[in-house]
């Protein structure tokens, strides 16, 4: 698993190509039906790609929000108390 995941974050780090996975696997989801698979394989072809999907999507949004959060030392919430 730490392997995978490690594998995930070299791709993640490039965004150019973050975005040609995400749209390899678009135009792989567009071919599938045509391609003659069983329709349970089919059915885990999509599945699969589209989690792929959803997680560099989720990564990218997740990594947005870290850039734009404010960064504080922590010594505002202690005087509010």
């Amino acid at each position: 698993m730490g392997a995978s995941l490690k594998f995930l974050k070299i791709l993640y780090n490039d965004t150019m190509r973050k975005n040609l996975i995400i749209f390899l696997l678009s135009l792989w989801i567009i071919l599938i039906p045509f391609l003659g698979f069983p329709g349970s394989w089919r059915t885990f072809f999509i599945v699969i790609s589209g989690l792929v999907i959803a997680v560099l999507v989720f990564l990218d949004v997740a990594r947005k929000r870290m850039a734009h959060a404010p960064h504080s030392s922590g010594e505002d919430n202690e005087t509010k108390s």
